[in-house]
């Protein structure tokens, strides 16, 4: 971690000590007169606005040269309709939202190095629901685009918000990566869990809304319609380790989901009602899931519910194709209702492959109808296969006699025919003792069916027919680099292809794993210089301490090179274990740097401060990506 330092307004000596307090405080409102100015101006002028760590918000903004460092200036852009905000690549913002409010026609990207991982937007895991925030919220925002962020540990990664009266329209949400969204940690309730999620439509009305090509892992949900919706495209997302109802599709018209991939997805926490990958409301017309995988979704083996799909209560007229449903805990898709339940539906031309095979009652397998009430379904269910598990397991489940009484099934075969194996993927990991920075591996598959051909995917879809044949020497990946998200499926003439299977590959943060900075994590929370003081306080752990980082390490501070200061990270700090990032809380620091380094650093402009924390008897960097700066003092530039 550098910081470096400009040079402040510095008294003449000549000056009397009243007037040189006078002339500060002119000076200070002339400063801030001319900043303020310098804004406005750039925001009448320019619609392109620039962010890095290593910018200033003293900067114009207006050019990759001049970027702003604080994600906050977008308040200071005005008009804000037709303003294009682009974050650095490889840059990391802690605990800071990006809002955007009352526009249209704005633009959230990147620029930099296009091999270089997406611009992080980090926030800790809330601890309390008075603590939940969003990495990117925007309210009454139409015609807007946000691409190639890594938004993580919010409690909701996009949040669209519209006033009372007013409807959104035109958002395209894409190519980004959600990672680590979840619930705050001590407000979980099993019955009210208030998950975590990915994109939450809150409140709003919102007209053609699409999200497509996304990655997500580790979260709560990855989609969650808690308004209206006209018009929404959930298209080629693949998502994994999802926690609860990964996509509820809520009220509105003309849904659907398509060509997506959900991998492994089973909760670590219990919800009393059971947790599905997709859960249909109360909705009518043209909606529909197509050409989709559902790949082991469950709460856990022999537990009570764990459906890959749900009509929750009372869908009408929906689609249901071309998807397959792959060892699922609970039923493929299970039809249940409330006071009333679905009709209409349309189910045809899937694949269940020993799907509701964990379940011991209710919604087991392939497809359960449930009839609560005695409210019958009616559907049409055709040319589907299924491939039962040969432990009492069924194609179709009536939960009461009769209960699909009301359902066509037409033309369906039962463990008939040939499936192709789900592929195994692997990483061919490059030599640990390698000690280079970059490096390439290679992403491998293999298929048990003889004669399969892997076919993948790279940008979120689920891989088809005619997608690129797996090159037998495998996928060549360079590390780091963006988030990765690869979809192999095996085909097969004459046999239903597999399931996709995905590896996602967090590229972002590679270390070499001979490297001594590997098992480090710490953060330069404050800088503060003053006339009388230099301070710097964070925390530090060291994962390769035994226990996992259990036992203090020790930090030194220095100065153009030279050792000035050194302190054993022990001080009590209450926010690390909360956040996931400790084992326990003693792990701070706070150091005063001695007067003579303080006079160094108040008469030197040039003067680069070092922290770094003693491994194995040699003085590391921190982390880059684990550091984060808040500038205060005469402190200009902190990156």
């Amino acid at each position: 971690m550098t910081i470096l330092f400009k040079r402040g307004f510095k008294r003449s000596p000549f000056i009397s000590a009243r007037i040189a307090r006078k002339m500060t405080r002119h000076y200070a409102a002339a400063q801030l007169c001319v900043g303020v100015l310098i804004s406005l101006i750039a925001a009448a002028s320019a619609d392109t606005f620039y962010f890095s760590t290593v910018g200033s918000d003293q900067n114009s903004g207006t050019s990759p040269d001049q970027p702003w460092l604080s994600l906050n200036k977008t308040r200071a852009v005005a008009p804000l309709s037709g303003s294009t905000f682009l974050l650095k690549r490889g840059d990391v913002w802690f605990d800071q939202p990006l809002e955007l409010f009352f526009a249209a026609n704005v633009t959230v990207g990147a620029y930099g190095d296009p091999t270089a991982p997406r611009p992080r937007i980090s926030h800790s895991r809330p601890a309390s629901a008075a603590a939940r925030q969003a990495c990117l919220r925007a309210v009454g925002v139409s015609n807007l685009s946000i691409t190639n962020l890594y938004l993580q540990g919010c409690f909701k990664a996009i949040s669209l918000v519209a006033t009372a009266g007013k409807t959104l329209q035109n958002i395209d949400i894409a190519d980004n990566f959600f990672s680590d969204i979840y619930y705050p940690m001590h407000s979980y309730s099993p019955s009210n869990p208030q998950w975590g999620t990915a994109v939450s439509v809150d409140g709003a009305a919102v007209v053609n809304l699409s999200v497509r090509n996304n990655i997500a892992s580790r979260l709560d949900a990855f989609f969650n319609n808690g308004g209206n919706v006209a018009g929404l495209y959930l298209d080629s997302n693949t998502v994994a380790h999802c926690n609860g109802n990964c996509v509820g599709f809520g009220s509105g018209s003309d849904l659907h989901l398509r060509q997506s991939v959900f991998a492994r997805d089973q909760p670590h926490d219990l919800f009393l009602y059971g947790t599905t990958d997709v859960i249909i409301g109360t909705i009518e017309g043209a909606n529909s899931v197509e050409n989709t995988d559902f790949n082991q979704r469950g709460e856990y083996m022999g537990g009570p519910d764990g459906c890959a799909f749900d009509f929750e209560t009372a869908a009408t007229g929906f689609r249901l194709s071309g998807c397959t449903f792959y060892q699922s805990y609970g039923a493929g898709i299970m039809v249940f209702g409330h006071a009333t339940t679905s009709q209409n539906v349309s189910i045809d031309d899937n694949n269940f492959i020993m799907a509701g095979c964990e379940q011991p009652h209710d919604d087991h397998g392939g497809i359960a109808f449930i009839c609560p009430n005695n409210q019958k379904p009616s559907a049409v269910v055709a040319n589907n296969r299924f491939w039962t598990c040969g432990n009492g397991s069924v194609a179709m489940y009536d939960r009461i006699p009769g209960c699909s009484s009301n359902v066509d099934k037409v033309n369906n075969t039962i463990d008939q025919g040939e499936v192709v194996a789900m592929p195994v993927i692997n990483l061919d990991p490059v030599d640990p003792t390698d000690p280079s920075d970059n490096v390439t591996m290679t992403v491998v598959a293999s298929c048990t069916t003889p004669g399969a051909t892997l076919r993948y995917t790279i940008d979120g879809s689920r891989p088809e027919a005619d997608a690129p044949v797996l090159p037998s020497t495998g996928l060549p990946t360079t590390w780091p680099g963006p988030t990765l998200a690869v979809n192999i499926r095996a085909f097969k003439d004459n046999a239903a292809p597999s399931v996709t299977n995905t590896i996602i590959l967090e590229r972002a943060n590679y270390a070499a794993r001979s490297s001594p900075t590997n098992g480090l994590d710490g953060a330069v929370d404050h800088f503060v210089l003053t006339s009388t003081q230099a301070t710097l306080s964070g925390w530090v752990v060291d994962n390769d301490l035994p226990g996992h980082g259990l036992g203090p390490a020790t930090v030194a501070i220095l100065v153009d090179g030279e050792l000035c200061a050194t302190q054993v990270a022990n001080q009590e700090r209450d926010d690390l274990v909360p956040a996931g990032v400790a084992p326990n809380p003693y792990h701070g620091f706070n150091v005063t740097l001695p007067d003579a380094t303080l006079q160094l650093l108040l008469n030197s402009p040039q003067s680069i401060v070092e922290v770094r924390v003693q491994v194995d008897q040699q003085l590391v960097p921190c982390p880059g990506y684990s550091i984060r700066c808040v500038a205060k003092g005469a402190v200009d530039t902190c990156p």
